[in-house]
């Protein structure tokens, strides 16, 4: 049997591309394992679907987190995650535990006495809401201000008029979800910082 051309050069795809498991975190539905069939049309998009190949779709590559570097580095995708060995039976660098152990000191001490975050809710008549960094996706860009009154509440026209900086997030860490104005407010080390909500998506899970 003769193959023809355009036979030929899916085939080299198809073998090129073997499915590759994964966890895709999906705005709507939240995180579903799936699997990685190629690199999509557009730079730094991937293919996904089911097992067995069906509801392919293309998403953006920082929404899929795979399970080991060889993944990734297979189609062309980083490898980040800064909390491997989190897993049961595995170790902790030096670096990693005191990275981990700094971030929830920070945390905790910080909603145990501060209670500007409540206090910024109440006079925007917003919700504070629990929220998480993604792993990989720790470093975001927002506007933050150090400017306070002196009940601790940032000066919000300084976020608005701020250029945007990239800035670190903790694991977990409170929102004031100022649905009213279209702002996400947090406060992380001592610096007040927003992200305008036009962007649709939060930067984090909340």
């Amino acid at each position: 049997m003769k193959l023809t051309a355009t036979q030929l050069r899916r085939i080299i795809k198809e073998e090129a591309f073997e499915p590759v498991k994964a966890k895709h975190w999906d705005p709507i539905y939240g995180p579903a394992t799936v699997w990685v069939y190629g690199k999509g049309s557009k730079p730094g998009w991937l293919r996904i679907g089911t097992k067995e190949g069906a509801g392919q779709r293309e998403v953006d590559a920082s929404q899929v987190k795979f399970e080991t570097g060889k993944d990734s580095e297979k189609f062309g995708i980083p490898f980040k995650d800064p909390y491997a060995g989190l897993g049961e039976g595995s170790k902790l660098t030096l670096s990693q535990l005191r990275r981990i152990i700094k971030e929830e000191v920070s945390r905790v001490l910080s909603e145990a006495t501060d209670p500007s975050v409540q206090t910024l809710a109440d006079e925007l008549g917003a919700q504070v809401l629990d929220a998480s960094s993604r792993p990989g996706e720790e470093e975001i860009e927002a506007q933050c201000t150090a400017r306070t009154f002196p009940g601790g509440i940032p000066v919000l026209k300084n976020i608005a008029r701020a250029k945007p900086e990239i800035v670190r997030l903790p694991p977990t860490f409170k929102v004031v979800d100022d649905v009213e104005n279209g702002w996400w407010y947090f406060k992380i080390d001592g610096l007040w910082c927003g992200v305008s909500q036009d962007i649709g998506t939060p930067p984090f899970d909340i």
